[in-house]
């Protein structure tokens, strides 16, 4: 799980005489884990996000565009959580037994911010997926996790603080049909300043 414990020995000194007085303070460090819930795709399907995010990507000035094998649709994120906080999590997925078996995305859409953007494929209305993710969040309510309130919107990240040079609304694209592979609880980590999307505990369809 990736968690550790370790000792910390801190030695106090009294200087106001010749007493050393010797504290050993036990100190446990659990390391955290910073997850989220997600739909997966195979390799074959982000192989096909790929083309368009490259298309995206050669026609714009600047910007950060997601990795291939990071592709994904976030049902809910969760945050930062420790050992005990991630078993529950991992029980919470094995609730789940219906699930969409597809998207479809039809155009591009983003977030705009001052002079950036957030770029993502748009996901057409999907009442299976909708149903899924209020389910999710109910369960994660219930269990007493802190999660922010907001409309959902489902959608597949392409690229982040994106300088496009065509500064053009949302783009019809051709419809794709993505196949779910996965529902999976998923960290999110760094490694070599790298940023990667791992699978902890997943449901294959």
């Amino acid at each position: 799980m990736n968690f550790y414990d370790s000792l910390q020995w801190i030695r106090l000194y009294n200087t106001g005489n010749n007493n050393i007085i010797n504290f050993i303070l036990y100190v446990r460090e659990v390391k955290m884990m910073r997850v989220f819930y997600a739909l997966t795709f195979d390799q074959e399907t982000k192989l096909k996000l790929a083309d368009y995010r490259n298309d995206v990507a050669n026609n714009s000035i600047k910007g950060t565009f997601v990795d291939l094998n990071n592709f994904h649709l976030t049902l809910e994120f969760i945050g930062e959580v420790n050992e005990k906080e991630l078993n529950l999590l991992t029980n919470i997925l094995h609730e789940f037994k219906n699930f969409p078996k597809e998207l479809i995305v039809s155009y591009i859409g983003s977030f705009k911010g001052k002079n950036k953007e957030v770029v993502w494929f748009g996901i057409e209305n999907n009442s299976k997926l909708m149903i899924l993710q209020k389910q999710l969040r109910k369960l994660l309510i219930n269990n007493e996790f802190n999660i922010e309130i907001r409309k959902y919107k489902p959608h597949i990240t392409m690229g982040r603080q994106i300088l496009r040079a065509d500064q053009t609304e949302d783009v019809i694209i051709q419809t794709l049909k993505l196949p779910i592979y996965s529902m999976a609880l998923m960290e999110s980590k760094r490694v070599s300043d790298k940023l990667i999307y791992e699978s902890i505990e997943e449901l294959v369809f």
